[in-house]
């Protein structure tokens, strides 16, 4: 493999306004339609999230910074759902540290994928197509996600491997946990939205505003709550 080809790796992480779905509720309406950030529902479970820091100081500030910088932020001062994979971009642990979510009022997880695939330029669909195959069901998956420190998908395939794997190096894991935990996937259904791409910048910037305590959170959503809604009503989810 050429590995100077490959794109750099990404740190990716959820932010904690993600989170939301830990209090019953979520950003938009479960048809993508209307925006929901200044309801009096939304904004009591966003207040009580990031009061963690503003009010009960259990977490740092977000203007507080210090120590590894990543995404122009940094670890120490970043609340956010993550594995202990990311503990490989700070070997000596020196700026992180891991704690149970808060607890909400429903049981929520998050998860995500990798994903590989071919670009529309390749000149060797029949190579490409056997390097995506081994790196997702050959010989190179298991030694992949080790590497990654992920769990494969679960088949019969490798799934006592998985297990094995895991009690070996972690012996003290509840692997119940692991293994039921995606019956309480959960997501913000805003990121569904067709004009997500143009409704992010709106929405990051007043989910800042009130993370940081510069805006109520009720006053920094309702200076959005229109613009939002005009970008999800003219690009509907549904049609």
């Amino acid at each position: 493999i050429d590995l100077s080809i490959l794109p750099k790796p990404v740190i990716w992480h959820a932010p904690y306004n993600i989170l939301l779905g830990m209090f019953g509720v979520d950003w938009v309406t479960p048809y993508v339609d209307r925006f929901l950030g200044a309801t009096p529902e939304v904004v009591e479970a966003y207040s009580r999230l990031i009061n963690l820091w503003l009010v009960d100081r259990v977490a740092p500030r977000t203007n507080e910074s210090n120590g590894v910088a990543i995404e122009r932020s940094n670890l120490s001062t970043q609340i956010r759902e993550t594995g202990s994979w990311e503990f490989n971009v700070d070997p000596k642990q020196i700026d992180m540290a891991m704690a149970p979510l808060p607890w909400g009022t429903v049981p929520i997880t998050r998860g995500g994928i990798n994903s590989w695939g071919i670009t529309s330029t390749c000149k060797d669909i029949e190579a490409a197509w056997e390097f995506v195959k081994y790196f997702t069901l050959g010989d190179g998956l298991l030694p992949w996600m080790e590497y990654m420190s992920k769990s494969p998908f679960l088949h019969r395939q490798y799934i006592t491997y998985s297990i094995e794997n895991i009690r070996t190096r972690m012996p003290n894991t509840d692997l119940s946990l692991m293994y039921e935990i995606g019956n309480y996937y959960w997501d913000t259904g805003i990121i569904l939205s067709p004009a997500w791409d143009s409704i992010l910048p709106i929405f990051e910037g007043a989910v800042k505003k009130a993370s940081a305590g510069e805006d109520p959170v009720s006053v920094a959503m309702s200076e959005v709550e229109n613009a939002i809604n005009k970008l999800l009503q003219e690009s509907p989810l549904f049609k």
